[in-house]
């Protein structure tokens, strides 16, 4: 059983997110998530022509309203007969907050990413016979 080999360099190149950034995409994703999912509330609540002055309803209209602040204006709404609304506003509202917060883990992803480059020697053997 002998054992011949040639060994050479070989470079290997990782790249680490350091544990901060780890943590502030952790953070930026679940407020993204809570954000959507009020905003989400919202549209779904208004087209189904939920009741304003009940107690959840009314916590979901207020909590999302500064959300939807910049988003007001944009669309109008649509309303049916039966009194639902159809806010488009509050689905541009949902798309802008989903890139706006990939955008942001993105850019943390670039920031807090250290390349590590390492040389291992690579030994090569034959396989015994």
């Amino acid at each position: 059983m002998a054992e011949t080999g040639h060994s050479n360099q070989q470079v290997i190149v990782t790249k680490r997110r350091s544990s901060a950034g780890r943590v502030l995409t952790g953070v930026i994703s679940w407020v993204a998530a809570a954000v959507e999912v009020l905003l989400a509330f919202r549209f779904g609540l208004l087209l189904l022509g939920a009741n304003p002055e009940a107690g959840f309803v009314d916590v979901v209209y207020w909590a999302s309203g500064p959300f939807m602040s910049p988003f007001d204006a944009v669309f109008g709404v649509t309303e049916t007969r039966i009194g639902s609304v159809f806010e488009w506003s509050a689905l541009l509202a949902i798309i802008v907050y989903a890139v706006v917060a990939w955008g942001l883990r993105t850019l943390v992803d670039g920031v807090t990413h250290t390349t590590i480059v390492e040389e291992v020697e690579r030994v090569e053997r034959e396989p015994s016979a």
